[in-house]
C-alpha cells in the first residue's frame, strides 16, 4: 500500500507541474489551422465538375463549349414564378452550384448588351429566360415592359438573377401596336446607357452556336459605322408532341422547322430578330427589324446587308441563332391565343397547325445541354 501511495503521489505532482494553459491554446491552434488551411476533399468533391466522356454526355448535365458563366444559383429544375401569391419562394445556395472555369472570352458589361421586352401574364416563362440570358448569354440588364400583367410582373420573385438587373415598367393600358410603343420607350428612355439593345419575347433565346460568345460577337460589329443592327435568324420549334407545360422549354422541344418546306419555299425561319445598336438606333419598322441611321444597315450574322423588313434568305445560324420556342405544348398554346399579343395580332389555330404539319420538321437539341 505505501508503494501505491508513492506512486499516485508522484502522479499528481507531476499533474500539477504541467503548464495546461499553453497546451490548451496550442491544441486549439492547430484544430483551427486544420479546418480553415487544410483542403476538404469531401467539400472539395462536391462542388468539382465530373469529367464526362463525350459519348456519355446526357442532353441535362453538361454545358456547350463556349458557355462562360456558370449560374451563381443551382435552380434544382424548377422553372415556376414565385411570389406574394400563394406559392412560397425557393431559397438558392451559390454552394451548391456549378463551379465556373476561368475563361478567356471577353464578357459582356452591364453596357454594353440590354434585353427590351414587352410581356403579359408570363411570369413562370420568365425565370428560364432571365436565367439563360443572365448567366449563359451573359446579359445583365433587363427591361420588362408590362403589358398590363394581372397581377403586374414585378410582383414575383424570378430566382436565379439578382432582382437588380431588373426594370419593370407597367402599362395599364394596350393600344394599337403596343409592341413598338414599348420598343421606343426602351430607345428613348434606357437606350443611351447601353451600347447594343436586343429586342426579344420571352420564348425567344439566343444561342452562340460557334466558337465566339455573345460579346465577341458584338464586338467584332461594333465599330464598323455601316452597321446600325445585328439580324439573327429564328430557328422555330415545333410542340414536340407534348400536350402540357414541361419542366423547362429548352429541354422539353427537341423538334424544329427545317429551313425549307416541302414545296422548296423557305419556312419561317427566314424571320429574324434585332439586335440594334444604340448610336444607329431609329424608330421599330415592325417587332422584326428597327430603322437605323443613313449609311448605316441591318446586317446578318456574316455582315450581309438585310433588304428585307423580317426576313433574312438563306437563314444561317453558324455564329449566332434565336430558338424560337412558338408553340410550345397544346396546353400553353391555347393560353397564347387567350392571351393576345403586343402587335394586335392574336395567334390562332392556323399557326399551330402550320407549324406542327404543314413544315418539315428536324430534330434540335442544342439547347438541352445548358444547365440550368
Amino acid at each position: 500500500m505505501s508503494a501505491m501511495t508513492a506512486t499516485v503521489t508522484s502522479a499528481l505532482a507531476v499533474w500539477r507541474s504541467v503548464q495546461w494553459r499553453p497546451v490548451l491554446v496550442l491544441t486549439l491552434f492547430l484544430l483551427t489551422f486544420h479546418l480553415f488551411f487544410l483542403p476538404n476533399t469531401a467539400v472539395t468533391n462536391v462542388i468539382s465538375k465530373p469529367q464526362v466522356p463525350a459519348d456519355q454526355i446526357q442532353s441535362n448535365i453538361i454545358p456547350p463549349p463556349n458557355n462562360d458563366l456558370a449560374p451563381a444559383d443551382a435552380l434544382d429544375g424548377v422553372y415556376n414564378a414565385h411570389g406574394a401569391h400563394g406559392v412560397q419562394a425557393i431559397e438558392h445556395s451559390s454552394a451548391t452550384g456549378p463551379v465556373a472555369a476561368p475563361s478567356t472570352h471577353k464578357a459582356l458589361e452591364e453596357s454594353d448588351l440590354a434585353v427590351c421586352m414587352a410581356v403579359k401574364d408570363q411570369a413562370d416563362d420568365l425565370i428560364e429566360f432571365f436565367v439563360h440570358h443572365y448567366h449563359h448569354m451573359g446579359i445583365k440588364r433587363f427591361y420588362i415592359m408590362d403589358d398590363g400583367s394581372k397581377p403586374p410582373l414585378s410582383d414575383y420573385e424570378y430566382p436565379g438573377i439578382p432582382r437588380e438587373v431588373l426594370t419593370f415598367k407597367f402599362w395599364p393600358d394596350r393600344v394599337q401596336q403596343m409592341q413598338l410603343n414599348v420598343y421606343r420607350d426602351c430607345i428613348e428612355n434606357y437606350g443611351s446607357n447601353h451600347t447594343w439593345m436586343a429586342f426579344l419575347d420571352a420564348d425567344e433565346f439566343l444561342e452562340t452556336p460557334g466558337e465566339e460568345n455573345l460579346a465577341e460577337v458584338l464586338e467584332s460589329f461594333e465599330d464598323e459605322e455601316t452597321v446600325g443592327a445585328l439580324g439573327v435568324n429564328w430557328k422555330i420549334h415545333s410542340s414536340a408532341g407534348l400536350l402540357k407545360r414541361p419542366e423547362s422549354a429548352r429541354k422539353a422541344f427537341t423538334s424544329c422547322l427545317q429551313d425549307k418546306c416541302a414545296n422548296g419555299d423557305w419556312s419561317d425561319n427566314e424571320h429574324i430578330k434585332s439586335i440594334v445598336k444604340m448610336s444607329k438606333a431609329g424608330l421599330p419598322i415592325n417587332p422584326h427589324k428597327f430603322s437605323t441611321q443613313e449609311g448605316s444597315n441591318t446586317v446578318g450574322e456574316n455582315g450581309d446587308v438585310i433588304d428585307h423588313y423580317a426576313f433574312r434568305t438563306p437563314p444561317t445560324r453558324d455564329r449566332i441563332a434565336l430558338h424560337h420556342y412558338c408553340v410550345k405544348s397544346r396546353e400553353e398554346f391555347e393560353a397564347k391565343m387567350l392571351r393576345g399579343n403586343g402587335m394586335t395580332d392574336p395567334k390562332s389555330e392556323s399557326l399551330w397547325t402550320k407549324f406542327e404539319y404543314s413544315i418539315p420538321h428536324e430534330e434540335c437539341t442544342e439547347m438541352v445541354v445548358y444547365e440550368p
